[in-house]
């Protein structure tokens, strides 16, 4: 009996356990990475003046992450398209094994007049690793994840982020204190390299024994999809989001929103410790709360909220409009020296900035399927680090000639306008809408007759 096919057969979709290795793995090393990118400058009052030099020297150790990437985002998305996440993940954390040991050396072998100087070469080694660290967690999830838990996955990959910037908070609270003596200063630096060596070496490690690139068949229709768009070259898949309207308005309400988040973060020790002296354990503690809380309670959360509703247009007007009242409500309690009402609001504002990485990644990718995720993540990263460097330069002249309250109304308007700024997104989310074709279906004699 002949049969007539409607439609296409249905791509081989399967769904392997062993994503939540890869995620696991991911949030270890991705963590060593992160680990680095805050040490320095969540203790520059100890710092200064056991180096005799100024804060904008010590905002370097932060900023130098955000310029490798601008210098290296490209070569970056090369080698992942070609290579795939597990050679680039192995690069990453031998990249980052390597500064970590260069770090051993610096302090019994580098005259202390350079050890700084040293550090800072060290951390731009970090940050070449760091590069392949913040692109790819939405590659690794779609790759392994089904789509409709993918906000939820990407949640989890991301506490990796956020578990490392705790780490950075409290290793220098474990080794290091502003009344510390010179010699004990030098002891906690050596010990804190070490704590960081072995953290970083272990990453290392779980990568070369249990990460893998990508599963054998795809865990969703639109990862099929996004496997046969892929372009061969950058530039081409580049041309093709840019026109984008959605994209062009993402890429700018977060970019600008997300880096003035990194901007507090690199003066949040400057600004805190201007209204309450003496207050380095309280800022540690609001800080490693808000990273614990904000990075992974709420972002947990939120992801949850987003698989279920999907309404990422809704959740960045509500997570812009808080951003706006916790700073601004923070910035007058800072500036009437309101200390209990000041570290709450603080750590709320920090738990609300920490919310923005999940949601502005997957929201971009939604916008952008069924491009490649890798690369409208990479230009939105590339958008926040030059906004990030931007407002660097303008509030550290700012804070170096003590104008404190120029600062706090800057930055309440700039969050003020994002948040009417999300009026011009859509909800059109291209890859959640994405329907795999009926699948073949035989039509019986009577009615192929009829």
């Amino acid at each position: 009996m002949e049969q007539m096919q409607i439609g296409l057969d249905r791509p081989e979709i399967k769904n392997f356990d062993y994503k939540f290795m890869i995620v696991g793995v991911y949030i270890f090393y991705s963590s060593a990475s992160f680990c680095q990118l805050n040490q320095y400058t969540i203790v520059q009052n100890v710092l200064e003046p056991y180096y005799g030099i100024d804060s904008s020297k010590i905002h370097w150790t932060q900023l130098v992450f955000m310029i490798n990437l601008l210098i290296f985002v490209y070569y970056a998305i090369k080698f992942v398209q070609h290579s795939g996440v597990r050679y680039a993940s192995l690069f990453c954390v031998g990249v980052t094994c390597l500064a970590a040991l260069m770090n051993l050396f610096c302090i019994p072998y580098v005259p202390k007049e350079y050890q700084f100087d040293f550090i800072l070469l060290t951390q731009f080694v970090y940050g070449v690793a760091h590069v392949f660290v913040i692109i790819i967690p939405a590659k690794v999830v779609a790759v392994w994840y089904a789509a409709e838990k993918q906000n939820m996955a990407c949640a989890y990959a991301i506490c990796g982020n956020q578990l490392g910037l705790f780490m950075g908070a409290v290793f220098p609270m474990l080794f290091l204190d502003e009344n510390n003596t010179n010699e004990e200063i030098k002891s906690g630096l050596f010990h804190m390299f070490i704590s960081n060596f072995f953290f970083c070496v272990l990453a290392g490690l779980t990568v070369v024994f249990f990460y893998m690139s990508k599963p054998l068949h795809p865990p969703s229709y639109q990862q099929h999809e996004v496997r046969k768009h892929i372009k061969s070259s950058q530039t081409e898949a580049f041309c093709e989001i840019i026109v984008i309207k959605d994209f062009i308005c993402l890429i700018l309400l977060y970019g600008i929103t997300c880096g003035m988040c990194n901007v507090f973060g690199i003066f949040q020790n400057m600004i805190f410790l201007n209204y309450f002296p003496g207050s380095l354990m309280s800022l540690l503690t609001i800080t490693g709360l808000s990273y614990i809380f904000g990075g992974v309670v709420a972002n947990c959360a939120l992801g949850y909220q987003l698989d279920k509703k999907l309404q990422y247009k809704y959740y960045t007007f509500l997570i812009f409009g808080f951003l706006f009242l916790s700073y601004g409500t923070m910035a007058f309690f800072l500036e009437m020296r309101w200390y209990f009402l000041s570290c709450l609001m603080m750590m709320i504002f920090g738990c609300l900035s920490a919310c923005t990485v999940n949601i502005s990644i997957q929201y971009i990718i939604e916008v952008t399927y069924p491009a490649a995720e890798i690369i409208p993540v990479a230009v939105l990263q590339v958008v926040i680090s030059v906004v990030t460097i931007a407002f660097q330069i303008i509030f550290n002249k700012l804070l170096s000639e003590k104008k404190f309250s120029t600062v706090h109304w800057l930055t309440i308007a700039t969050f003020c306008l994002m948040t009417f700024g999300t009026y011009f997104l859509s909800s059109n989310l291209k890859r959640m809408l994405a329907k795999p074709k009926p699948e073949s279906i035989p039509v019986p004699d009577e009615l192929e007759n009829s």
